[in-house]
């Protein structure tokens, strides 16, 4: 569900949507800061990031999530990781994996385990 290179205009601004799917597929929908959508919490939508600068867009090109996660903050200010799976993570859950706290007792921030990809 990831963007293509070619919906990346060098001469507008994005937002990144972070969503998550009601089976718990965890991903980042690229928006158009001058879309209708922008700013807009929609069904899937858990968190939204600050606007992204033009000078930050050969990463939304690249698709590079791990550059993106250093440079992007989400809309109050937070940081937000991504897996190597490209899985989408807030800081909390990404602390509390790092201290290998049981997957039911993390705090996930829609209430569920995201659905993670198996062996």
């Amino acid at each position: 569900m990831m963007w293509e290179a070619s919906d990346v205009n060098e001469n507008e601004e994005y937002r990144l949507h972070f969503c998550e799917s009601i089976d718990g597929d965890r991903f980042i929908r690229l928006i158009n800061i001058n879309s209708e959508c922008n700013g807009k919490l929609q069904d899937d939508v858990v968190f939204i990031s600050a606007p992204i600068s033009k000078g930050e867009n050969y990463a939304l090109k690249r698709r590079d999530l791990l550059t993106l996660s250093e440079i992007v903050k989400l809309e109050d200010g937070q940081p937000f990781f991504v897996d190597t799976h490209g899985i989408w993570l807030t800081k909390l859950e990404a602390d509390e994996m790092d201290d290998n706290v049981n997957f039911n007792k993390i705090h996930w921030a829609t209430g569920r385990i995201p659905k993670f990809p198996t062996r």
